[in-house]
């Protein structure tokens, strides 16, 4: 469901918003929205999952389940109390987002059948691609472990976060300090997640960090540059088409600062990109043989 609200959200950006790894998948939801029951259910769990500092935190279950449809289950079993409390913080005033706070059986039957169908057509297609990513992720998080501990996790866990015992700080839509007060505290990696962590929105619930790992989503460009150079270096070759800091590539793409320094002086030194201090930062731009391995001219 992490996966599934990750998505849903990363549409309600407008094409310049949205960072390029994501360029193949969207795409996928570019032919999926002809189709009318995909294009109501995407419109439908925008309304209920806003992107926003605020969507009901039953959407996400706190607790791991056994799979895609254990966690359906758990959403429309939501006790009504928690349903009522949860959609009442919702701005959105629609008449079947009032049903499902009364625990209107065939809202809540409908609203299931909306969360299946929106994952069949734009998250299972990626579940390889997903369950890859993350695998890598984890194994890394391993080595990091094994080489510096728990604080060296912490502190290269995801971009923008820094371990500052014993506060884990990072970018967030709003202004909060969460204590653990002795709790665990359950790290998800996210493929969909983008740009800055989120968390539950109650915290009474069990502590959950849900953070975006690094990682392309298909590819930027034609598959044939991809091919050629990798599919993050094409993201980021395409990131920065109309000129982009250093920064600004780790933020388009959805990788770590050092990744994305790594990448540029790659294709540098391949003659891909030029790159210009201007101020205190750098700007990179494709070279005349990038914009021609792009298929596009500068502007």
């Amino acid at each position: 469901m992490w996966e599934l609200i990750g998505s849903v959200q990363l549409l309600q950006l407008n094409a310049a918003q949205r960072p390029v790894g994501y360029e193949s998948w969207v795409r996928r939801w570019r032919v999926g929205r002809k189709q009318p029951a995909v294009r109501n259910a995407a419109g439908v769990l925008a309304a209920i999952a806003p992107r926003s500092a605020y969507f009901p935190d039953f959407l996400t279950p706190d607790q791991p389940t056994g799979g895609f449809e254990d966690e359906v289950d758990t959403v429309l079993s939501t006790p009504l109390p928690r349903l009522r409390s949860e959609i009442g913080q919702l701005d959105a005033r629609r008449p079947w987002l009032s049903g499902m706070a009364k625990g209107d059986t065939t809202v809540l039957t409908r609203f299931g059948d909306v969360l299946r169908g929106y994952y069949r057509a734009l998250v299972e297609p990626d579940r390889t691609a997903i369950e890859t990513a993350i695998g890598t992720h984890r194994a890394d998080v391993m080595q990091t472990m094994m080489q510096g501990g728990v604080e060296a996790v912490l502190d290269t866990l995801f971009a923008g976060g820094r371990w500052r015992s014993p506060w884990l700080e990072s970018a967030y839509p709003v202004e909060r300090t969460v204590e653990l007060k002795g709790r665990g505290l359950l790290l998800v990696p996210s493929f969909f997640c983008f740009r800055m962590p989120v968390m539950l929105a109650d915290d009474s619930l069990d502590p959950v960090l849900v953070y975006p790992i690094e990682h392309a989503v298909g590819e930027a460009g034609s598959d044939g540059i991809a091919e050629l150079i990798g599919s993050t270096r094409a993201a980021v070759l395409s990131s920065i088409a109309d000129g982009a800091s250093t920064s600004e590539v780790a933020a388009r793409v959805g990788i770590s600062l050092a990744t994305a320094s790594h990448h540029t002086t790659i294709l540098r030194q391949a003659g891909l990109v030029t790159s210009i201090r201007r101020a205190n930062s750098v700007v990179h731009s494709p070279s005349s043989l990038g914009y021609a391995l792009l298929g596009a001219g500068p502007g």
